[in-house]
């Protein structure tokens, strides 16, 4: 199993590309990324580094609809800007994804305070519903 991963400075930054290509030749749509798929068990190696702990996870079989592999072809956003992609590709990976992530986690243990009121002021609905 492999999961499409991207750390949120690199999409930040792929958004600003877009935004200002936008400027330029209007809207369109570009898979940021690294065009890379990382299995399960890189993510969770990555996170034990990051985090100086062992991750504990239980090996079952694929459920029903997990797919095997997914990752995206960033050769849009790659292409140059004259020829309609972005001229952007990512720099960062799956180490620096898994850093900034435990970076965030221990400077919000709870998540967004924002998001946390809303769904307790909610209750009963699921996001899907709000």
């Amino acid at each position: 199993v492999t999961a499409p991963s991207i750390p949120a400075c690199v999409s930040m930054q792929g958004h600003l590309a877009a935004l200002d290509a936008g400027t330029r030749a209007g809207l369109g749509a570009f898979n940021l990324g690294t065009g890379v798929g990382y299995s399960v068990l890189e993510m969770v190696a990555a996170m034990e580094v990051s985090c100086a702990c062992q991750v504990k996870y239980k090996l079952s079989a694929r459920r029903p609809g997990d797919l095997a592999v997914l990752f995206s072809s960033t050769a849009k956003a790659s292409a140059p800007v004259e020829g309609g992609g972005l001229g952007w590709n990512a720099v960062r990976g799956l180490e620096d994804m898994a850093s900034d992530l435990w970076r965030w986690q221990q400077a919000n243990p709870r998540g967004y305070p924002e998001a946390s009121e809303f769904y307790r002021s909610n209750k009963g609905s699921s996001p899907g519903e709000l």
